[in-house]
């Protein structure tokens, strides 16, 4: 079984069921990872979005892409993940978050 990663920028390939979410930053992402660790990534959400689609992520806000197997709960404007992170829901984007949420599950 051949084991996928995802190219996030530079040199740095990861396992994209470890990464738990993205929050961008002007010109660079913030990746949050399974294990508590950060990375700095000097590539925008706009070129993330499309690799990572693929495997069960969302963007939910301009400054937020998630991984949907972390999400715990929604409320109004806030998605709940696991390890204590939480992003914003923009409001014109989640009604499709929650149907892509949906047949995800």
């Amino acid at each position: 079984m051949k084991t996928t990663t995802v190219n996030l920028g530079g040199r740095l390939k990861v396992f994209p069921h470890k990464l738990i979410m993205l929050q961008g930053s002007i010109n660079y992402s913030i990746a949050h990872f399974e294990d508590g660790s950060k990375q700095i990534i000097a590539t925008t959400l706009k070129d993330l979005e499309p690799r990572l689609r693929a495997f069960g992520f969302f963007r939910t806000h301009k400054s937020y892409i998630v991984n949907l197997r972390f999400v715990q709960t929604l409320d109004a404007n806030i998605v709940f993940l696991n390890y204590k992170l939480n992003a914003a829901i923009s409001r014109r984007r989640k009604q499709s978050f929650e149907q892509f949420l949906h047949d995800f599950q």
